[in-house]
């Protein structure tokens, strides 16, 4: 069965900014088609969200209208584990799948990382300025039946929908990991790590291999320089600014304006 890649997105508001996340959502695609050919792309959305169309995606997951986009933007983390809790107990997920962030690049194929002695991957960070976790990149690997990934989201969604709203809307999803993992306490793990927490069987992979992004300089700011050994590349805050730059210089990606594509752009 063919890997999936499954992407969570709510379109903005403001009519350029949701053009701008457009182009970004087929400058991932287009890198997702380099690496793994065959790969099916999902978008994971509203029900009411407007999605253009073109979009460069195999098929279309919209959750259940809990409450409006606009109400969504609010608590957009509890938005996300709703949405990701929905899917991965809907039959859209029949294979390995990869949830990723719409502002990542792929650069080698994960399909190797999936031999069935794992329920969830994730990957991890001992720099202390930052959550352990990151939920950018999350695997599926729903071999055994009923999946024990269902209730791994459970657990993500659960923990979201108990916090105070400022964590609702960001990086409740982060905090949530630690609590389905089980443990925050990462500084002496070395490698691939294996762990079971409530009879989830849980693999996490440094984040350099397959979560990595672009350095920052002492003024906080990204510096661009390619990263070849990293599985996946995430543009993450101010660095999205350089994540066409890295697509067309170092991965090769042609990139053309387009006025009538989604997004402006035409990405191969």
């Amino acid at each position: 069965m063919p890997l999936t890649f499954a992407c969570f997105h709510l379109p903005a508001p403001n009519a350029g900014t949701a053009k701008t996340y457009w182009a970004l959502f087929a400058l991932m695609c287009a890198s997702v088609r380099r690496v793994v050919p065959d790969a099916q792309i999902h978008l994971l959305t509203h029900a009411e969200a407007d999605v253009p169309d073109g979009i460069p995606a195999n098929g279309i997951y919209r959750r259940e209208a809990h409450e409006s986009i606009k109400d969504s933007f609010t608590h957009l983390m509890r938005a996300e584990t709703q949405t990701w809790r929905e899917y991965v107990a809907s039959d859209a997920v029949r294979g390995p799948t990869v949830l990723m962030d719409i502002d990542i690049l792929l650069q080698r194929d994960p399909s190797g990382l999936f031999d069935g002695s794992f329920d969830i991957g994730l990957t991890y960070t001992k720099e202390p300025t930052l959550h352990p976790f990151n939920a950018g990149v999350l695997l599926i690997d729903p071999t055994l039946k009923p999946s024990p990934g269902v209730n791994f989201f459970a657990i993500l969604d659960e923990y979201v929908a108990d916090l105070v709203p400022e964590y609702q809307e960001w990086y409740g999803d982060q905090m949530a990991l630690v609590e389905a993992v089980g443990t925050d306490d990462v500084a002496n793990w070395q490698g691939i790590v294996t762990r079971e927490n409530d009879a989830i069987r849980i693999r996490a992979f440094p984040a350099a291999d397959w979560n990595a992004s672009l350095a920052l300089d002492a003024n906080n700011k990204p510096v661009f320089a390619p990263i070849p050994n990293a599985g996946l590349v995430h543009f993450k805050g101010e660095r999205k600014g350089l994540m066409l730059r890295y697509a067309t210089e170092v991965l090769g990606i042609t990139a053309r304006e387009d006025a009538n594509a989604p997004g402006g752009w035409v990405f191969t």
